[in-house]
């Protein structure tokens, strides 16, 4: 992602939480990580049970945006079937 700031934007108990996580953002242009396997820390992250996706500094905002969005569509969707 270069050499511009990371900044942490979410955390995840599993590898696919934080995988569908990025996958969302990506989807939306914002380029994401997950900070604790792009440092090699896989086995750490297991064992701590928290994976950090990361985006650039100016990304941060909106990402947070899109999960909020995202959030709320599945709760939507949630009391329609409930």
């Amino acid at each position: 992602m270069g050499d511009s700031m990371q900044e942490t934007v979410g955390k995840f108990t599993t590898i696919n939480d934080a995988e569908f996580a990025r996958m969302l953002l990506e989807g939306e242009g914002i380029r994401a990580s997950i900070g604790d396997a792009a440092t090699g820390s896989m086995l750490v992250a297991n064992v701590v049970g928290w994976f950090k996706l990361d985006v650039a500094a100016e990304d941060a905002e909106r990402a947070r945006q899109v999960f909020k969005e995202a959030r709320r569509a599945a709760s939507e969707m949630q009391d329609e079937s409930g």
